[in-house]
């Protein structure tokens, strides 16, 4: 019995590993640059699903193909008209194949179960959390970690402003900055379904999703989206299930928790007020309570960079440009939307999201009666959608987690119903 838990606790583990090597997308430095591990993943997915015995394209992934060949065509046709090609997104597309197929390999190591899918997720962004935190203490760590992958020189710039004032938390591969914020968002949403979900442990997983929390808000603000909407994830759900009677506890809960965090930063303000890392965090909530402006410097920098198209050519199909000659970002702005829409303009923002509706709506074809999931896959919709007002987003890898779930519990639950879908 003891040996089988330890092989299970051994497998867990892997999958974990797994998990954390695809969701963190590490370029390491004794591998060419473009073999990022998710990319890595693609082609171990790719070789699984055609060698499987009975090979067929579902309609629903064809649709997905037909998606791709349309943003290249988009890319192609700015190209064309204006005489400047910028291949950054034919290498995207390409990209999200690949992040498809790495998708694959994820849910068949987790047995096509969408609730262990999901706790492998959380789980992974938990450790990764977790080793940003060991990393902020231990500068020595975060030298050895950094030292095995592959940075630009404008990371290695920024990476080295934030080490000498101390500012935020490091993370590995895309765990760092703005993205890291958005994975840790991504992480306290999938918590917030398990949470409302899971019969059993909630306290741990409530743990986790306090400690995702926290640990986000360190490794980039965004992550005050991710606790905003896992907050609305919280209040609609219980409405949903119109369990009234747990009212006064949940009040009694939240206030007493209030009261300690309220006291912890009233009596240790001073000392708080001196980490360069507490005021970077939590410059929002500083500046509304010392000027009673609710701002930062970055929301003011996002203000600045909010820019779009004059003309109607480039407002419809874009410049064709997403980088200047000399690296910097074309119209100099960092905003994703603007980005976009100087690149390949409404029609290519439009295609751009089209396959996260896509997989979005085709699962809540297929699990319209999951109250949970689509309130789960409309909060991650929603914080694609938002999050593109500060930086460049996609959440398509793990939208594609969703799909693969949704075409292959469909295919086991109901033989009935056809798999080409």
């Amino acid at each position: 019995m003891k040996r089988l838990e330890t092989n299970q606790i051994y497998k867990h583990g892997i999958n974990v590993f797994i998990y954390f090597l695809y969701i963190y997308n590490i370029s390491f430095v004794f591998l060419p640059s473009v073999l990022r591990t998710r990319v890595i993943f693609g082609f171990i997915g790719l070789f699984f699903f055609i060698s499987q015995d009975k090979l067929g394209l579902p309609k629903s992934l064809g649709r997905i193909f037909l998606l791709c060949i349309i943003s290249i065509s988009f890319i192609i046709l700015t190209t064309v008209i204006n005489n400047y090609f910028d291949s950054r997104f034919i290498g995207n597309t390409i990209q999200n194949i690949l992040y498809l197929f790495g998708a694959y390999y994820l849910v068949i190591q987790a047995n096509i179960n969408r609730l262990y899918a999901l706790k492998l997720v959380i789980l992974s962004i938990f450790l990764h959390n977790f080793l940003a935190l060991l990393m902020f203490l231990n500068p020595s760590l975060l030298e050895i970690m950094t030292s095995i992958q592959s940075t630009g020189d404008k990371f290695e710039y920024a990476l080295g402003n934030v080490v000498k004032f101390g500012t935020r938390f490091i993370g590995i591969g895309a765990g760092t900055f703005f993205s890291g914020g958005i994975i840790s968002s991504i992480g306290v949403l999938l918590s917030t379904y398990v949470i409302t979900t899971e019969k059993k442990s909630k306290l741990l997983w409530k743990i986790i999703y306090v400690f995702i929390s926290i640990t986000g808000i360190y490794i980039a603000r965004v992550a005050f989206l991710g606790i905003f909407l896992s907050l609305i994830y919280f209040l609609i759900n219980y409405i949903q299930k119109k369990n009234y009677t747990s009212l006064p506890k949940i009040i009694v809960y939240s206030t007493f928790f209030g009261i300690i965090v309220f006291s912890y930063i009233l009596v240790n303000l001073d000392k708080l007020m001196t980490s360069n890392s507490f005021r970077h965090s939590f410059e929002i909530f500083i500046n509304l309570f010392s000027s009673g402006d609710l701002k930062t410097d970055s929301t003011e920098g996002v203000k600045a960079m909010l820019i779009f198209p004059s003309n109607l050519k480039s407002l419809l199909i874009g410049d064709g440009q997403f980088y200047y000659d000399n690296g910097s970002f074309y119209m100099h702005t960092d905003i994703g939307y603007s980005r976009l829409v100087y690149y390949y303009g409404i029609f290519g923002i439009l295609v751009y999201f089209s396959i996260h509706f896509y997989i979005l709506f085709y699962n809540i074809k297929r699990f319209n009666n999951d109250k949970g999931l689509k309130l789960l896959l409309w909060s991650l919709t929603f914080l694609l959608l938002i999050g593109n007002f500060k930086g460049l987003l996609d959440v398509n890898w793990i939208i594609f987690i969703f799909y693969w779930l949704a075409l292959y519990k469909i295919k086991i639950e109901n033989e009935n119903l056809p798999y080409h879908k």
